[in-house]
């Protein structure tokens, strides 16, 4: 290894999600560890459940853009009392393409989705409890 990193400074967020490799003195990059994630990470917890979010919040894909397969997740700060969830996924004319249950626990939760190989464009994702949107976010399908 050519040189070594003791600290990361991130950019100022909430969530975080990270893996390391390392590159040798050919520029032969290593396989990435585990990637972990990090939420609320520069956040103390009564501000997060203070914050006027609320208690629920969808968390962008990853990776976007994606070409087969993306991991969709929802941070919910508290326990929520609920019956149904569900993560629709919507072309940009608003036809739904598929219906992705998922649980609420606290913490963190995700679901993957699996287009297929093949499929171009953006997308939206919206995150739905009991019926009511509790938010929509955006994603592109690549190949």
């Amino acid at each position: 290894m050519i040189g070594t990193l003791d600290t990361i400074y991130p950019p100022t967020a909430t969530n975080y999600y990270i893996s390391v490799a390392s590159v040798d003195e050919f520029g032969m990059e290593s396989l990435f560890s585990k990637e972990i994630s990090l939420i609320g990470a520069q956040v103390d917890i009564e501000e997060l459940s203070n914050s006027n979010k609320g208690p629920i919040s969808l968390l962008q894909n990853r990776p976007n853009p994606f070409d087969e397969i993306t991991i969709i997740g929802v941070h919910c700060n508290a326990k929520i009392k609920y019956k149904k969830a569900w993560i629709s996924i919507q072309d940009l004319n608003g036809k739904q393409l598929e219906r992705i249950p998922i649980e609420l626990d606290q913490e963190i939760n995700e679901v993957h989705y699996e287009h297929g190989y093949g499929k171009t464009g953006t997308y939206l994702y919206t995150l739905y409890v009991d019926g009511k949107i509790i938010e929509s976010k955006r994603m592109i399908f690549a190949n």
